[in-house]
């Protein structure tokens, strides 16, 4: 998508995106798989959870939408959620150094700020759209 678009801050964003995405499930499965002695094999044949699964398939028809800010709008709401019961989790830090580390990783200040610059663009995008496109957000 982020080839796809000829909005600058949006490509920057994506990329940044992907790239934040990479490096935090590198980490998940470096650290928190290894402690937890968990397989790749074992993740491999583990089912994915029907919630996670409904969300990635919204995201792909999403992606089919001809205009790209619908698509990108799309992918907030994960950063965003996980930020928010972060922070409310963190409020009574876990007795699990494991656990409480799992929800360090979504309280960052520089995922504040990710999840604030696209929250920014998306609203620019919606003033941006036709109304034909706005009955669909």
């Amino acid at each position: 998508m982020a080839d796809k678009t000829l909005n600058e801050e949006m490509r920057r964003l994506l990329k940044q995106n992907a790239q934040s995405l990479v490096e935090g499930e590198l980490f998940i499965r470096q650290q928190f798989f290894k402690e937890l002695e968990i397989s790749d094999q074992e993740m491999e044949q583990h089912p994915i959870a029907p919630t996670c699964y409904h969300y990635i398939s919204h995201i792909y028809r999403q992606f089919a939408e001809p205009n790209l800010g619908i698509a990108f709008a799309s992918l907030l709401p994960c950063p965003w959620l996980y930020h928010d019961i972060g922070k409310s989790l963190n409020l009574k830090p876990s007795p699990n150094p494991l656990y409480q580390q799992w929800i360090e990783t979504y309280i960052t200040d520089e995922l504040e700020q990710q999840i604030r610059e696209e929250e920014a663009l998306v609203n620019q995008l919606y003033r941006e759209s036709d109304e034909t496109d706005k009955k669909k957000c």
